[in-house]
């Protein structure tokens, strides 16, 4: 199918974009509410199967290596199962049931069929579908599943904080399972935190079509006592206000991605990055960060990305120049498919390039340390997590890489090597919205063996890692 006949919705994302991939996402979804209304339209077989023939397509023209997961023989397989139970009169949302665990299992976190717009935040919109009557929480350090909120009734049949063990003949492994494969993600954990932070109504939008029925029978434990209940499923659009309360959205919308604070008790400065975004702020940022630093002669440094999902990696090398003691680089080598719609884009860098090669720009010198008098020279310390993702893990990997300081929290979300600047586009008639990478990074010194997150030197629990730092910043001015 031809390329023309999907709906490009923005350029590409990644590890060379200056706006945080879920962010924009969502917004692109909320303009595309609007453009086309809130009702669910039905669609036709022939339809149907024209997206799917088309979202196959783009992804095998743009992705640098489709299969390197799941096989050909295997992923065609299951598509040609998908292709013929595909029915007349669809929604977008049975489309998205049916087809988004195959494009995950390719297991790409730049590489996804996103929900339908309606099932994302703000949730402004009239949603006609049933749902399992409670908010959950997965928590990835146990793999358990939580109940955050129990909307079946005035008073609530389950306790909040319950853990559910087993939903009708599903272990809750087995629901956890089979939920993950509706978000896409390298690791299982990252696809935890995704549904908790941003997909947090799919789970439970997506429960009653695991489980094929409308009546639930939950197995949960409470204070280690087990309990035993049977609930209905209930309209989405009754409890899609809970998924998002308003003082939170205004919270996530005016909270600035760059911060910096000075913690008196432990003489530290404290930088918290939540989103790599590249303006000119940044610069002024940094300059006046490093400043305060230098004049109040701090020799502790905490740099926060906890809860950062990435952006431009120009952010991480502006960020180097501060606090790195030797010349660096994030990435050791980078292929780069050729496509039609990359040609078409860039055609200064990529036009006269055969379509379908496959190019690899590598490294050959570090980038070196420019003359700057604000360069600090205290102790570091780095904090990540399961969220910490896409350009926010390659800049973790530069800063263990080339002994930068000391990384504290979890495992990154993001891989060391792995895939990424991705490419957007919309469905022509579901309108879905789908993502798919045309690059693969290595970070530098890494390779083919390095398909996991930047390990930290301490490894624990994120939210303990602020205290941890802190914890070693006593002990070293003792």
């Amino acid at each position: 199918m031809s390329l023309l006949k999907i709906k490009q919705s923005y350029h590409w994302l990644g590890k060379n974009n200056c706006m945080k991939f879920k962010y924009l996402t969502t917004l692109i979804l909320w303009i595309i509410a609007i453009a086309f209304g809130f009702s669910q339209s039905r669609f036709s077989k022939h339809q149907l199967e024209s997206d799917l023939d088309n979202l196959y397509s783009v992804i095998y023209d743009i992705h640098p290596d489709m299969f390197a997961v799941m096989s050909k023989e295997n992923f065609e397989k299951e598509f040609d199962k998908i292709k013929s139970n595909l029915k007349d009169s669809l929604t977008d949302f049975d489309f998205f049931v049916k087809v988004a665990p195959l494009i995950h299992d390719l297991e790409d976190g730049h590489t996804a069929l996103r929900p339908p717009y309606y099932l994302l935040p703000p949730l402004e919109t009239d949603i006609f579908l049933e749902t399992f009557p409670f908010k959950l929480l997965m928590n990835p350090q146990d793999t358990s599943l939580i109940v955050m909120k129990d909307f079946s009734g005035i008073e609530p049949i389950i306790p909040d904080g319950s853990r559910i063990t087993q939903i009708n003949n599903y272990s809750d492994k087995e629901v956890i399972s089979k939920l993950l494969k509706y978000v896409s993600g390298e690791k299982i954990a990252f696809r935890m935190i995704m549904f908790n932070n941003y997909f947090s109504i799919v789970p439970s939008v997506i429960l009653p079509v695991i489980c094929e029925t409308s009546v639930f029978t939950i197995n949960y434990n409470i204070n280690c006592i087990e309990h035993l209940k049977t609930v209905k499923s209930i309209p989405a659009n009754d409890i899609k206000e809970h998924f998002i309360p308003q003082e939170q959205s205004d919270m996530l919308g005016n909270q600035p991605n760059y911060r910096f604070e000075i913690n008196k008790e432990h003489h530290t400065a404290i930088v918290r990055f939540d989103s790599f975004d590249l303006n000119n702020y940044l610069y002024t940022f940094l300059d006046s960060t490093f400043n305060v630093i230098n004049e109040m002669n701090i020799n502790n440094l905490i740099i926060d990305l906890r809860y950062n999902g990435g952006g431009n990696s120009r952010v991480g090398d502006e960020f180097f120049q501060y606090i790195s003691k030797v010349p660096f680089e994030q990435y050791g080598k980078t292929y780069v498919k050729v496509s039609d719609v990359l040609k078409e884009w860039e055609p200064e860098e990529y036009g006269d390039k055969e379509t379908s090669s496959i190019i690899i720009f590598e490294v050959d010198e570090l980038t070196p340390l420019r003359e700057n008098p604000l360069r600090y020279n205290g102790n570091t310390y780095l904090l990540t997590s399961t969220d910490t993702f896409s350009s926010a893990t390659d800049f973790a990997w530069a800063f263990q890489y080339f002994k930068m300081g000391t990384i504290i929290g979890e495992e990154t979300g993001g891989l060391i090597v792995c895939f990424g600047d991705m490419m957007g586009f919309n469905l022509d008639n579901t309108n879905l919205h789908f993502g798919v990478s045309f690059k693969k990074f290595y970070g530098y010194g890494a390779t083919d063996e390095n398909t996991h997150g930047v390990i930290p030197d301490i490894n624990l629990p994120a939210e303990k890692a602020m205290e941890k730092a802190f914890e070693l910043i006593k002990n070293n001015t003792l």
